[in-house]
């Protein structure tokens, strides 16, 4: 849309028909007018400075909203480009496109990226940025966080739907704000999380507003008829020169709030130093593991399992064993649920198996028709979803192990946690020629009747139930093996240490039996040396 400015007055010489469209005006209205009453006043100084370069023999453009008529301006950009005749002398041509329409959806895409689509809340991305803002390191007080956790919504979404608990949602949010100070950041940090960020207080100020909101959100919420009553668990924590970044701030918040929750659930906890430590130690412990992974610093050990009747080996449990640069020896009690909360067990897993399936080859090689025909391999409960049979079928592959070789060991909570999409896995398994065996059985309080559905060759009996054996007391012992017995599966008791046990397993019917009494766990060597010797 070019328009020619004359330099006297800075008047139109010239205008074209989409110039005057923007405008809303006629060109006979337009030409020898003064062109800057067609600009916004708080941006005429801008132009005015930007055509002052350009009738010097320069170009640029900028941004300005122009007033096209009494209730509407328009976003546009300018582009100058000097201008000479002979006629008219210098002047420039400005070419102006309206970017109104652009501008709106470039700030709904950015209002998009820092805000939740729900409850209209900041999200995570925005605090971070506004944390970052304005974080001083080294300072004390000032900056304050609360990090909120509503207690068993999940209960909300599993009795009452997904719509009801995102209604709930909204009610949190709506309530937060109005129980914060006007310039309180209040976010949806993820899923039933909300933060809120406060400037220029001290941990009493923070533990007072905490209290505030709990007890603005414990008024119960109408939630499809039902009154719903709302409880939080309030992490507090203050600035302080120990926090070296922003992310370190929210992150100990973080903490309070599991602190909280620990201590019983609906209360405002500011975090200790104990806990503080104890959690980056965890965080340190975590990059630790990765390494460890990645580098393949872990080894697995090998315990035999054998029959029963005879005592001869069948087959071996996996066992994964890592030993710390620094450390020593860290357990699996430890790491196995290290890598579950953060997000490692499928690393983990993979690797576990990979290394099984690949001593299963070497073995084979070297022991050949003596070679353990099974081995077992811990499966995590956030491993049973749609990507684990591919990933076994893969591993087995590549390493040219038959699937019959691996038995896949997943603990009876793993499973009745969600028993259909369990199932649906497992049938999975099943069709590969996995053998199922069913972990710490009668801990886990499962429904016989899913059991009876579920694809599973094995049940594997707790060692605290095989300790009672010692005591007199064979009676769960009993009724597992009996219930192995009528459901057409397989007995492992876990834990055996002596051979009075063995005796009462035996008498039992036990089919299979593990534990120190048997042997203990090996490296891949020893096996190799054992299961050898076993065969001469």
């Amino acid at each position: 849309m070019p328009t020619l400015l004359s330099e006297q007055g800075l008047r139109l010489a010239h205008v074209n028909d989409a110039f005057c469209r923007l405008t809303g005006r006629q060109a006979e209205e337009l030409l020898g007018t003064g062109w800057l009453a067609s600009v916004h006043p708080d941006d005429v100084d801008a132009v005015v400075g930007l055509a002052a370069e350009v009738l010097e023999g320069g170009s640029g453009d900028i941004r300005a909203r122009l007033l096209c008529g009494p209730d509407d301006e328009r976003s546009t950009l300018i582009r100058f480009s000097h201008l000479h005749t002979p006629d008219l002398g210098s002047g420039f041509v400005a070419t102006v496109e309206d970017v109104t329409e652009r501008l709106a959806f470039e700030a709904q895409l950015a209002h998009q990226a820092t805000h939740d689509p729900l409850t209209g809340l900041p999200n995570r991305a925005r605090l971070s940025t506004y944390v970052a803002e304005r974080f001083l390191p080294g300072t004390r007080d000032g900056l304050g966080c609360l990090f909120l956790d509503i207690d068993d919504f999940k209960v909300v979404n599993d009795s009452l739907g997904h719509a009801a608990g995102d209604q709930l949602l909204v009610q949190v949010a709506r309530r937060l704000r109005a129980a914060v100070r006007p310039t309180d950041l209040v976010v949806r940090f993820g899923g039933d999380e909300f933060v809120v960020v406060c400037e220029d207080v001290d941990e009493d100020d923070v533990v007072a507003l905490g209290r505030r909101i709990s007890v603005e959100l414990a008024r119960p919420v109408q939630l499809g008829g039902v009154g719903v009553n709302v409880r939080v668990s309030v992490g507090v924590t203050v600035q302080t020169p120990a926090h070296l970044t922003a992310d370190e701030l929210v992150r100990d918040c973080d903490i309070a709030m599991y602190q909280a929750k620990a201590d019983g659930k609906g209360r405002v906890s500011v975090l200790d130093q104990a806990s503080r430590e104890e959690a980056r130690d965890k965080l340190r412990l975590v990059a630790d593991l990765r390494a460890a992974i990645d580098g393949g610093q872990l080894t697995l050990a090998y315990q035999p399992v054998v029959a029963a009747a005879t005592l001869v080996p069948v087959g071996l449990e996996a066992l994964a064993r890592w030993t710390h640069p620094t450390r020593g020896a860290v357990g699996p009690d430890v790491f196995v649920p290290l890598a579950e909360e953060s997000g490692l067990v499928d690393a983990l897993g993979s690797y576990v198996l990979e290394e099984a399936c690949r001593q299963i080859a070497a073995w084979d090689a070297e022991l050949g028709v003596a070679a353990p025909r099974t081995v077992n391999v811990n499966v995590s409960a956030l491993q049973l979803d749609e990507h684990l049979p591919s990933l076994v079928a893969t591993t087995l592959s590549r390493h040219g192990v038959g699937a019959e070789r691996i038995c896949l060991e997943v603990t009876e909570s793993a499973l009745m946690r969600n028993a259909d999409q369990a199932r649906a896995v497992l049938d999975q398994l099943r069709e590969l020629g996995v053998t199922i065996a069913v972990d710490d059985f009668g801990t886990g309080y499962s429904s016989l009747a899913q059991l009876r559905r579920l694809p599973v060759d094995r049940l594997k009996i707790d060692r605290s139930f095989v300790a009672e054996l010692s005591e007199g007391h064979p009676e769960i012992t009993g009724a597992i093996v009996a219930l192995a017995a009528g459901l057409g599966l397989d007995s492992v008791a876990e834990g055996v240490e002596d051979v009075a046990q063995v005796r009462a397993l035996v008498e039992l019917g036990a089919t299979h039996l593990q534990g120190f009494g048997i042997a203990r766990p090996m490296t891949g060597a020893a096996a190799t040396a054992w299961f050898a010797e076993r065969a001469r």
